[in-house]
């Protein structure tokens, strides 16, 4: 055996090492299911790139995008950006600050524990 063979069956011990090294990884984290990580593994050890997006692939997004453009129309025209809009009932004399402990232990009191609200007459 020259010494060049001996190097490349070193070189070959030392690449299957760590495939086998990079199996096991995977493995785990497949039985950890952590998937994301098992699999850039895998496309590791077998070579495989992700895909890279292809000009067909734009040109479909181009397509969507003037299907639904045509779909929807354009955008409507509103002839004054503050439109005058009657008030239709007066407004109600309602508190709309913060509730207080007492306000809050009164509504308590009424609701009763597992049954849903119900409007009664």
């Amino acid at each position: 055996m020259t010494i060049k063979q001996h190097l490349d069956e070193c070189y070959a011990k030392v690449a299957e090492a760590q495939i086998n090294q990079k199996v096991s990884e995977a493995e785990i984290f497949a039985t950890s299911s952590n998937t994301k990580r098992a699999w850039a593994l895998i496309n590791e050890i077998s070579g495989r790139q992700a895909k890279k997006t292809s000009p067909h692939c734009w040109r479909r997004l181009q397509t969507w995008e003037a299907l639904f453009t045509k779909l929807l129309g354009p955008p409507p025209s509103v002839p004054d950006d503050n439109p005058n809009i009657p008030v239709i009932n007066e407004p109600l004399n309602i508190r709309t600050n913060e509730f207080d402990l007492h306000e809050l232990a009164t509504a308590k009191k009424t609701i009763k524990t597992g049954k849903a609200f119900r409007m009664t007459k």
